[in-house]
C-alpha cells in the first residue's frame, strides 16, 4: 500500500517497509530511498550529507534510472532558482508538459479529463498546476 505524506514542501509517495534502514521509527521510507535500496543495496548506500535526486525533477518518478545520488550541497545549487543549467536540461521536458497541460485546460478539459488523456496521477498535474515555472 502506497502512502503520501507531507514531507518538507513536497508530498513523496511513501511505503511502509520497516526492513528498510531508510525507514523511520514507523516504518515508513520515501519511495525513491527503498528503490535506490531495492537495487544497490548494502552497495551503494545514502551517507550523510548526500541525496536521491530526480534527475527529469518529477518527484513521482522513482525508475532507478531517474535517481542519482548526489551531495545536498550539489543538489541544492541544481535547485537554485536562475541556475541556467537546470533550465537547460529540465526545462524543455517540462515546458512541453506544461504547455500540453495548458493547451488541454483551454480546449475546456477537466482535470480529470487531463489526468486520463495524459495518463497521469492528480499529484504529477498538481505539480505542473502549481509548482511549475517557466
Amino acid at each position: 500500500m502506497i502512502e503520501v505524506r507531507k514531507y518538507n514542501y513536497k508530498d513523496y509517495r511513501r511505503l511502509h517497509r520497516p526492513i528498510c534502514p531508510y525507514s523511520d521509527k514507523k516504518g515508513n521510507v520515501k519511495e525513491h530511498h527503498y528503490v535506490w535500496w531495492l537495487f544497490y543495496g548494502d552497495k551503494d548506500i545514502i551517507k550523510e550529507g548526500e541525496v536521491i535526486h530526480h534527475i527529469n525533477e518529477d518527484y513521482l518518478d522513482n525508475r532507478i534510472d531517474n535517481l542519482k545520488k548526489i551531495s545536498k550541497f550539489e543538489h541544492q545549487s541544481l535547485h537554485k532558482k536562475g541556475n541556467t543549467y537546470r533550465k537547460e536540461i529540465f526545462g524543455s521536458y517540462k515546458i512541453e508538459r506544461y504547455m500540453e497541460i495548458q493547451n488541454l485546460l483551454k480546449e475546456g478539459k477537466s482535470k480529470k479529463e487531463i489526468m486520463k488523456i495524459l495518463d497521469i496521477s492528480k499529484q504529477n498535474l498538481n505539480y505542473y498546476l502549481h509548482h511549475f515555472k517557466k
